[in-house]
Parts: C-alpha cells; sequence; structure tokens
C-alpha cells in the first residue's frame, strides 16, 4: 500500500539530505580483497567524505529553510553566504589550525640525538 506523504518541497529535501550520506566502508574491504591498488581505495573514501560534507551542508540549509530561519527576500543570498563559509572557512580553518599542531609540536619534540 503506497503512502503518500504531505511534505513541503524543502522537508522533502531536508529528508534527502539526512538519507544521501553514502558509507564506503564496504566498497574499499571489496578493494581489499580484490589486491586493487591503494589509491584506488584513498580515492573512494575522499570522494566519501566529500559527499558527506555535501550532505551535512545541504541539510543546514534545508533546516534553516524548512523552520523559516531565513527571511524568504534573502533566501539566495543567505545561500551563497553559508556556501562560502562552509568551502572557503573550512579549509582555511583547518590550515591555521595544522599550523599551530605542528608550531606547538615542534616545541615539545624530543629528540634522542640532542643533549641538554
Amino acid at each position: 500500500m503506497m503512502q503518500i506523504y504531505n511534505w513541503s518541497f524543502t522537508v522533502a529535501m531536508l529528508y534527502g539530505s539526512i538519507i544521501s550520506a553514502t558509507d564506503p566502508v564496504a566498497v574499499v574491504s571489496i578493494l581489499r580483497e580484490l589486491g586493487t591498488s591503494e589509491s584506488l581505495g584513498m580515492i573512494i573514501e575522499g570522494e566519501s567524505l566529500l559527499n558527506d560534507g555535501v550532505a551535512i551542508l545541504l541539510y543546514e540549509i534545508f533546516e534553516e529553510l524548512a523552520l523559516d530561519k531565513i527571511p524568504s527576500n534573502k533566501i539566495a543570498q543567505e545561500v551563497t553566504i553559508k556556501i562560502l563559509k562552509i568551502s572557503l572557512g573550512g579549509p582555511a580553518l583547518g590550515f591555521c589550525m595544522g599550523k599551530a599542531a605542528v608550531f606547538w609540536l615542534s616545541l615539545i619534540f624530543n629528540d634522542a640525538g640532542k643533549t641538554y
């Protein structure tokens, strides 16, 4: 028996963004059993991370639209700003945190060859 849901387009897209994230574990394990190259497994895992990131972004956008957190006259502007924040701000924050971690680790690294 077919059920009909009275969902709006925004709610349906919100649900779709929740279930769209992929899991490459089975594919990568099959590739390892078949003896394929490691680079192919890394490409598939990277593609899965990209899919997960896009799914999270879409979820956040459609959640705000479903809950009417964005005024209807500023939807395009707010969505563009959110996409730019995540796509440019995330890598920039990751780069800065990586540099800070390397700096702090360089201060505490104990080189066995040095005598103090």
